[in-house]
């Protein structure tokens, strides 16, 4: 080594000391200045983006900051503030109701017995959007595909759609939405709803109001009303549309999240609503006074009216750490909904879910997922009669039993309409499904394409599957239950490139039953993991 390469690693080494010694200066100073405390002046100063009193309401915004945990007069450490008033950011945004939310520590104030001690008071700037909403674009209709157990249009790839709404948002400052939205898919289906959000403490009495504003997430809570004039194409798979008229109202732990992008809460709720809906076989094109359809689903046709009650709860992939492609956490959901006069129709049903995500190695995950459902019948004395078709649990597809078809699994008629040639499917009382899998992001040894596989979400996985949908469960044994289990095994590639899971598998059916409409190869879109 001569005597210039010798002085280059001796200021190398000058460098490097240098760089750790103003490190560790600032990590110092960060230690510090988390253990440094302020107290804060209650009530906290609210203005807008031009320094006026904003439109949105004083009290909701002060019981916002209480619920993400910021204390007012005694002392808190400065890094457990800025926790406090970052969860209260995210939250207000949340909603949808502000291009940006500011928080500043103001000038101090003294308190009323002059002495020492000096209050700091935090300076809300709320920069509000405006009170209304019109919206026109293009997009997939996603309807249905948030809740896998009861997805309609029969789990296929979501079609495309144009949408015309218009809102209010924040008209009364408590953060409120009102809108009406109009869509029209590539099938000619259209879509009419009118919706209305507001916090649930707005509409109770005092006393009521009080004690619900005292819980730890009191103002979060969240009452909705809703209308819908709705048409779903189940003729793919069952050889009919359903049209239908709902009206419902929820009470619910929070706000609608009005962007894909922040991480949704757990949710919980519980929902009354009255659905009116008309059952239209298919009908064949060169005869329409004929219908194309199995006899067991044309006995099915006209009109019922469900009035029901439901509550559920979503983990929404709030304990994952991905909501559509996880490789570590915990998601669970679960709802129960019973259907009583003065419907038409009458029973108890209830679904249940969890799955379990585990990373083994740097790259690789092992996933364990398990769904299942049960349907009752319930004739209260006569007034209601069993269940539609709609009601009943339907089994197979992409991303719910790969390696068949939706709907392809369970009890069905032995002829059908055109569009369903092995029979029409008419759904089961009971399911479960039971998936094993692994999962790993590909690697190629070249920085900037490996790179590029994680920024698309981009993963190869395998699995094996195991379940079943059967008919009347109290007309058939456990044991029949069991021997009428499915298995498919395959491989896979996905990706969240587009924000919902996108994936493309090839299976092996390896248990099946004769009637069973199978797919080895599978192109899957959706809100869940399977």
């Amino acid at each position: 080594m001569n005597q210039a390469q010798l002085q280059q690693k001796q200021e190398r080494l000058r460098q490097l000391q240098e760089e750790e010694r103003q490190l560790r200066l600032q990590l110092q100073v960060q230690e510090h200045a988390a253990t440094y405390q302020v107290e804060l002046a209650w009530p906290a100063r609210i203005v807008d983006s031009n320094g006026n009193a904003p439109r949105t309401n004083n009290e909701l915004i002060q019981h916002r900051l209480l619920e993400s945990g910021v204390l007012y007069e005694v002392p808190v450490r400065v890094g457990a503030t800025v926790e406090s008033t970052n969860a209260f950011i995210q939250d207000l945004e949340k909603t949808g109701c502000f291009n940006s939310v500011r928080v500043e520590v103001g000038q101090g104030v003294s308190d009323e017995d002059a002495s020492t001690r000096v209050q700091k008071q935090l300076k809300i700037t709320l920069d509000e959007k405006r009170w209304y909403r019109v919206n026109a674009g293009a997009g997939v209709k996603t309807d249905g595909w948030l809740r896998p157990e009861t997805a309609v249009n029969d789990g296929f790839l979501p079609t495309a759609e144009i949408d015309v709404s218009v809102g209010l948002q924040n008209l009364t400052g408590c953060l409120d939405k009102t809108d009406l939205q109009y869509t029209l898919d590539t099938r000619s289906l259209a879509t009419l709803s009118l919706s209305h959000e507001q916090p649930l403490y707005r509409m109770l009495p005092g006393s009521l109001r009080g004690w619900l504003l005292e819980q730890d997430y009191g103002s979060k809570y969240a009452f909705v009303a809703k209308a819908m004039v709705d048409t779903l194409d189940f003729e793919r798979t069952r050889s009919y549309k359903e049209f239908q008229r709902s009206l419902s109202l929820r009470v619910c732990n929070q706000h609608s999240l009005a962007s894909p992008d922040y991480t949704p809460d757990l949710y919980y709720g519980v929902e009354w609503s009255l659905l009116s809906r008309d059952l239209v076989p298919r009908r064949q094109s060169k005869m329409p006074y004929a219908m194309d359809a199995s006899p067991e689903v044309v006995s099915q046709a006209g009109p019922s009216l469900k009035h029901s009650i439901l509550a559920e709860f979503r983990s929404n992939g709030e304990l994952l750490d991905h909501p559509y492609s996880p490789t570590g956490g915990v998601e669970m959901h679960g709802s129960a909904e019973v259907a009583v006069p003065p419907g038409s129709v009458g029973f108890v049903r209830c679904n249940g879910g969890f799955g379990i995500h585990m990373p083994l190695l740097e790259s690789l995950s092992v996933h364990s997922i398990f769904n299942a459902g049960y349907l009752k019948a319930l004739s209260f004395g006569g007034l209601c009669r069993p269940p539609t078709l709609s009601d009943r649990y339907y089994l197979g597809g992409p991303l719910r039993f790969r390696g068949f078809v939706p709907a392809g699994i369970g009890p069905r008629t032995k002829h059908g309409g055109s569009s369903t040639p092995g029979g029409d499917a008419v759904g089961g009382d009971f399911f479960y499904t039971a998936t094993a899998m692994a999962s790993i992001t590909p690697t190629s040894g070249i920085q900037s394409v490996d790179s590029l596989v994680e920024s698309l979400g981009v993963r190869l996985f395998s699995f094996a599957s195991a379940g079943t949908c059967v008919g009347v469960v109290a007309h058939t044994p456990l044991s029949a239950i069991a021997r009428s289990t499915r298995v498919s095994l395959g491989v896979g590639l996905a990706t969240t490139a587009l924000g919902p899971r996108l994936e493309a598998t090839y299976a092996w059916p390896w248990r099946y039953g004769p009637a069973d409409a199978r797919q080895n190869a599978q192109f899957g879109f959706g809100f869940s993991f399977g």
